[in-house]
């Protein structure tokens, strides 16, 4: 049922709903800083090689962007959701024949498949954001669904490390045996069965929740026309490019570190983005309290 942006402002479900989404976003993203360096000690790659881990996810998120805003307006948002974590779901799926298998591209293929769905499913959700309470808050919203991205992005890197590396002793610069690397990918079979298993249900929950549809709305022109009419705005196109950026710095500081730790000899390397993440929450809580009361 489509309702309008009144109707979709009250109640307090909503809000939970986009918040506990916002939190799988953030698990699906921050989960990489780990499993790059895993995979780079597991299947003995380069450095190069370990990036291609990163580089996959964030290549399906650049160009399947525009594909799921289409699509979400073939199927409405509501069900570009649900779509997006069946997506994860099987990339999930995809995970455990790569680890079975200790196949470098299956490990990349499952890469592109979940950060498609991360894009569609960021696609549909983050208009709720505006759409679920008064516009004039929306900026403290925008920092709360933050702050639970973050969130995520520090609890992500504890549960792999206790899943998945709790078992596993031999040091971080170790030349491994055939039977350590064999353990090290039988570990990501079961979290990653897990992980699918709970998107599946995550989609159905969405799927038939009292959340809201929101009213499409009517395209203005042409493609060309909307383009034309997005580089008339200088503070949007240099807001884009602000994000860009910004987005860039974040990924570097979050997904590497525990690259950097493992070339260094940590034994707990798969636990560092979390410290990263711990620092970006701070941030966020500041910028609720500071915005727009100190800095405007």
């Amino acid at each position: 049922m489509t309702v309008d942006t009144h109707k979709a402002r009250s109640g307090v479900l909503p809000m939970a709903i986009v918040a506990m989404l916002f939190f799988v976003l953030g698990l699906a993203t921050w989960l990489n800083g780990s499993l790059m360096p895993y995979l780079k000690q597991m299947l003995q790659l380069s450095p190069l090689q370990a990036s291609l881990v990163l580089f996959s996810f964030y290549i399906a998120v650049t160009f399947t962007a525009l594909p799921s805003a289409w699509l979400i307006r073939k199927v409405g948002y509501k069900n570009g959701m649900a779509l997006g974590m069946a997506v994860m779901m099987l990339a999930g799926l995809l995970y455990i024949p790569a680890a079975q298998t200790q196949t470098f591209g299956l490990f990349l293929l499952a890469q592109l498949v979940i950060g498609a769905g991360q894009t569609l499913l960021q696609t549909a959700v983050n208009p709720y954001v505006v759409k679920i309470g008064p516009e004039e808050t929306a900026a403290v919203r925008i920092s709360i669904m933050g702050i639970l991205n973050k969130t995520a992005g520090v609890v992500a890197p504890l549960v792999f490390t206790a899943l998945i590396v709790s078992g596993f002793s031999a040091p971080a610069d170790a030349t491994l045996t055939p039977e350590q690397i064999d353990a090290m990918a039988a570990s990501l079979v079961f979290p990653y069965l897990g992980l699918a298993a709970f998107l599946a249900l995550l989609a159905l929950a969405v799927k038939y929740s009292p959340l809201p549809e929101l009213e499409k709305e009517e395209e203005m022109g042409s493609g060309t026309e909307q383009l034309k009419a997005v580089l008339a705005k200088p503070a949007l196109v240099l807001g884009v490019l602000s994000l860009f950026v910004y987005v860039a710095v974040e990924v570097i500081a979050g997904d590497t570190i525990g690259l950097f730790a493992l070339s260094l000899g940590v034994e707990r390397y798969t636990v560092m983005t979390s410290y990263t993440m711990a620092c970006m929450v701070v941030g966020y809580i500041l910028g609720i309290v500071l915005i727009p009361r100190v800095l405007s």
